[in-house]
């Protein structure tokens, strides 16, 4: 959300102050004011969201069981059936 944030601020700046152009029944400059208040609540929901995050992440580790040692011998199994060829 925070870069979605940063976006909407960027393009209401650029309304806001970089746009001239009229439009017919929309105030572009309002448009861009908008854009910006509505990004910079983004940026905040984002911040704080982080923070928030960051005191209920903990790190579990999770230990495996020791294997059982690997046979000595390359012969088959005694419960397995005999191979056919």
């Amino acid at each position: 959300m925070g870069v979605l944030g940063i976006v909407l601020a960027a393009a209401g700046a650029i309304l806001y102050f970089a746009v001239n152009a009229a439009v017919q029944g929309i105030d572009l400059a309002m448009v861009g004011m908008i854009l910006m208040v509505v990004g910079a609540i983004a940026i905040l929901v984002s911040l704080i969201q982080g923070s928030f995050r960051s005191f209920s992440r903990r790190t579990v580790r999770h230990v495996a069981p020791p294997s059982a040692p690997p046979r000595a011998s390359s012969a088959p199994y005694p419960d397995d059936p005999p191979m056919r060829f």
